[in-house]
């Protein structure tokens, strides 16, 4: 799925999501409301770091282990990625990786040049 580099965009995979566990059988309950939360959290990121022009690829690939939650965006400034310690609790930003990679079993992040390409794996 592709989608607007816009916050109005994050509904949508939240459905597209859903529709994806409803039509496979698989991620239900508590792990689906953890792979929601992981790809609200990925597309945050990558909706912060992009052009306001710039598209956001999402994909979800399964196998006999695993799902896989992939999401691709440029990141114009090319600024680092990196995963940092969760902030205070009350503070309003800055959590987003670290939650990512708490809510998962394993968040790969891979950065060349100005594409940033997170991918999220859930165990079976």
């Amino acid at each position: 799925m592709t989608i607007a580099a816009s916050f109005a965009s994050l509904a949508e995979s939240r459905m597209w999501l859903q529709d994806w566990a409803d039509e496979t059988g698989l991620g239900f309950g508590e792990r689906r409301d953890d792979m929601q939360l992981v790809l609200v959290e990925l597309l945050t990121n990558a909706i912060e770091a992009s052009d306001t022009t710039d598209n956001v690829h999402c994909e979800l690939v399964t196998d006999d282990k695993s799902f896989v939650l992939r999401v691709v965006n440029q990141n114009p400034g090319g600024h680092p990625v990196e995963i940092r310690k969760m902030p205070d609790p009350y503070s309003l930003r800055g959590r987003g990786l670290a939650l990512a990679q708490e809510m998962s079993d394993h968040l790969e992040i891979n950065a060349v040049g100005s594409t940033v390409d997170i991918a999220a794996f859930f165990n079976r």
